[in-house]
């Protein structure tokens, strides 16, 4: 019984794997294909840290901002493509610094799919292979191959 739940376990990490592998290439090319896409005036609209977990937390900057597009009102809420979480909290506190309600920000959206936006558009700081994918390949290869071998 617990042979099939660790081969189970292997092949749910390894499939969880694979789909975020593909969600991270999905976002670096559109952080490529966003510095094409054309600009707008917006507003940020809210502004604050959000944090996760209770023993190592980490952080994430929650920004919201309201802009037009194709003469429709949108929100939006990306920052940028690149992974913004983070433990470090300083760093997160001058992300949101940054974006305070009010203030007028340049929208940058898709000509496509005007909903599909983004405050810092380009592939700075964008990965493929972030440590989520990495790990979550290497526990479900590791649970598969010892229930194999065994």
């Amino acid at each position: 019984m617990l042979q099939i739940i660790g081969l189970v376990a292997g092949i749910v990490s390894l499939l969880g794997s694979v789909y975020l592998f593909f969600i991270r290439l999905g976002e670096c090319r559109s952080a490529e294909a966003s510095v094409k896409w054309p600009n707008a005036l917006g507003v940020v609209t809210s502004s604050k840290m959000n944090k996760f977990g209770l023993f190592r937390p980490a952080y994430a900057p929650f920004i919201e901002y309201s802009y037009e597009a194709n003469g429709h009102k949108q929100t939006g809420k990306r920052i940028a493509y690149r992974v913004l979480p983070s433990r470090d909290e300083k760093e997160i506190q001058r992300i949101v610094a940054t974006y305070p309600p009010g203030a007028k920000v340049k929208v940058t959206y898709d000509p496509a799919d005007p909903q599909n936006s983004v405050l810092e558009p380009g592939v700075k700081g964008t990965k493929v292979l972030t440590y989520d994918v990495v790990w979550l390949f290497c526990v479900g290869l590791l649970c598969v191959l010892v229930n194999l071998l065994l």
